[in-house]
């Protein structure tokens, strides 16, 4: 990439002409295609991309829980299980409130749900594939299993 002024531009007039194998963006630089909405979603995704943390936002579908139910149901330590909890509340999953010294965490986001009894059935969907597949693959190998 090559700057130049013409005579009489400032530097804020400046051309810029691409050389070699560069190529030019359609788009202003500092825009992008991927709007925010995009962003708040993957923040969530984010959230939920770990399996405790998908256990914990599924364990609270039932009803809210303390920190000390969660640890217990689901056999985690309690540092882990807090470090956990931020996350999914930091991104708005999960609220809390307080009663006495109990702080109890619940799902603020129920709709999700829905969502993650999807990618279990895509999981199922995935693995019966898989199965098709390596049993035609035994058969015409001649493997039994």
């Amino acid at each position: 990439m090559v700057n130049y002024y013409n005579k009489g531009e400032t530097m804020g007039e400046h051309r810029t002409v691409i050389t070699g194998k560069q190529k030019r963006s359609s788009k202003p630089k500092g825009e992008s295609a991927i709007g925010p909405a995009a962003h708040q979603k993957a923040k969530i995704l984010k959230a939920l991309a770990h399996p405790i943390r998908v256990s914990i936002f599924e364990l609270l579908a039932d009803e809210e829980k303390t920190v000390g139910e969660i640890v217990e149901r689901l056999g985690i330590k309690e540092a882990n299980t807090s470090r956990h909890l931020a996350i999914l509340r930091d991104a708005g999953l999960v609220g809390t409130r307080k009663e006495g010294l109990n702080v109890y965490y619940s799902i603020k986001m129920p709709c999700l749900l829905p969502m993650l009894s999807c990618i279990v059935d895509a999981i199922c969907t995935i693995a019966d594939e898989h199965s098709r597949i390596a049993a035609d693959i035994r058969r015409r190998c001649g493997v039994v299993s």
